[in-house]
């Protein structure tokens, strides 16, 4: 220790002794009490002994939860209704080559169990179509663009993993291929064609899709199997208010298929 550093302790210690003597007995018990659980490190800081040591060890690493698959129940036989959900912004682009065109659009779409009252997975064929409105001097009319059969096995893409509130769902990105539909407004039917043959229907829908160069932000790709994931949570999607199921025969005439 250097000759200063030696002055600078006994005038601190002679300050100090001066200031204990004016204070009294009880504040120079209070400094001795004080300090005496005190060391000095290189610095000349005090630092107290009875300090607990810091903590410099890392927090282990934030592992996500994985999110399991629910095991799905067998095919439901007894479908009675169909509900579809459908965002007022539903559109698609499938382009990978960085095109934001509307090339599909995507839907939830629920099969109402006759049994349990809420979405099943149904053994027959789901039938989405979808027609350009065509209006004319005689007057308006339905025209045929594109036509969706999902069997049980094709479906297995849009299978939900997980079942909300309304039982299990299918979310389906379904891309219109070659059908000119930009710009066009459009009428969507969602039905269920169970294996006795009867033919339930959801209460069609009139959209127009924006025209073929307005810019679309969401690109998918129509098997990637995560959109049976998401879809179903519709209320995320802040979908229309949904249209009751229709318990019935499809009774409208609708044209047929293009060739």
């Amino acid at each position: 220790m250097t000759p200063n550093r030696l002055n600078e302790i006994a005038l601190t210690g002679r300050t100090a002794g001066r200031a204990l003597e004016k204070l009294g007995p009880a504040a120079a018990l209070f400094f001795v009490f004080a300090f005496s659980g005190c060391m000095q490190n290189q610095s000349g800081q005090f630092i107290p002994m009875w300090a607990p040591p810091k903590d410099t060890s890392e927090p282990p690493p934030i592992v996500p939860k994985k999110m399991e698959s629910v095991p799905a129940p067998a095919d439901d036989a007894n479908i009675v209704g169909v509900r579809k959900f459908i965002s007022q912004e539903p559109w698609l682009s499938f382009n990978q080559e960085g095109l934001r065109q509307p090339e599909g659009f995507k839907a939830t779409l629920y099969l109402e169990s006759g049994t349990t009252g809420r979405g099943a997975f149904g053994d027959g064929t789901i039938r989405i179509s979808v027609y350009t409105v065509e209006r004319d001097s005689k007057g308006e009319r339905l025209k045929l663009a594109k036509r969706w059969e999902i069997s049980p096995q094709d479906s297995i893409p849009w299978r939900a993993r997980r079942p909300t509130q309304l039982g299990w769902g299918y979310g389906l990105r379904l891309p219109w291929g070659e059908a000119k539909l930009g710009g066009k407004e459009v009428e969507f039917v969602f039905q269920f064609v169970r294996k006795d043959g009867a033919m339930l229907s959801a209460e069609p829908i009139r959209m127009k899709v924006p025209p073929k160069n307005m810019r679309i932000v969401t690109r998918e790709d129509p098997q990637d199997g995560t959109a049976a994931d998401e879809s179903p949570q519709a209320p995320a999607q802040q979908p229309a208010t949904p249209q009751p199921a229709v318990r019935r025969r499809v009774s409208k005439s609708l044209p047929a298929e293009p060739q």
